[in-house]
């Protein structure tokens, strides 16, 4: 793209830029794009499922795909610390590993100048579900081994001087499924 300033003497100059092509990410290529064609480490899909409520009604919700996101995961433990009279410190006791802590940030992006309404409303709609979310993943299903999150806060907020974009953030913890006949009591 070549452009022409013109200088404060009168003189004009001539403003060569490189302007990178968006390619689409090859199909071979694990690592996905978002919708400027910048690459991510990760999209993040939250499945459909239902679940019922507290008046027997099974309440159906959609999957949604969000293609910018930024995902952090911390590893929370159970440890008791007790401490001693007369010695520094704490005694550490290691009880269990606890759950993951997610955090989700991200936008929801619509085509052109379009609002994402649809994709803004299967969030919120997942946001308020009482129950565990079966979320796919390659950062959390392949690296921390999680499947199911329940979501603890979700903030939305529009972006000023754009309408097809919404910011949100997402906190929630991981979940699993749990076979009552493996628990030992």
């Amino acid at each position: 793209m070549t452009f022409v300033i013109k200088n404060k003497d009168g003189r004009l100059n001539q403003l060569n830029f490189i302007v990178p092509q968006v390619n689409e990410v090859p199909s071979n290529q694990r690592i996905p794009a978002n919708l400027f064609g910048t690459p991510m480490y990760d999209n993040l899909y939250f499945e459909p499922g239902n679940y019922t409520d507290l008046n027997g009604n099974v309440i159906p919700f959609e999957g949604v795909q969000i293609n910018s996101v930024v995902l952090m995961v911390e590893q929370s433990r159970n440890i008791v610390k007790t401490s001693i009279q007369g010695r520094n410190g704490t005694i550490k006791e290691y009880i269990s590993d606890g759950d993951y802590i997610i955090t989700a940030n991200g936008f929801l992006t619509g085509v052109g100048n379009e609002f994402p309404e649809q994709e803004a409303k299967a969030l919120n709609e997942i946001s308020i579900v009482p129950q565990q979310v079966k979320v796919t993943s390659e950062f959390l299903n392949e690296v921390f081994g999680i499947s199911y999150i329940v979501i603890e806060k979700l903030t939305v907020a529009q972006k000023q001087g754009s309408r097809n974009e919404i910011g949100f953030s997402l906190q929630a913890l991981s979940d699993n499924d749990i076979d009552l006949d493996e628990i030992i009591l």
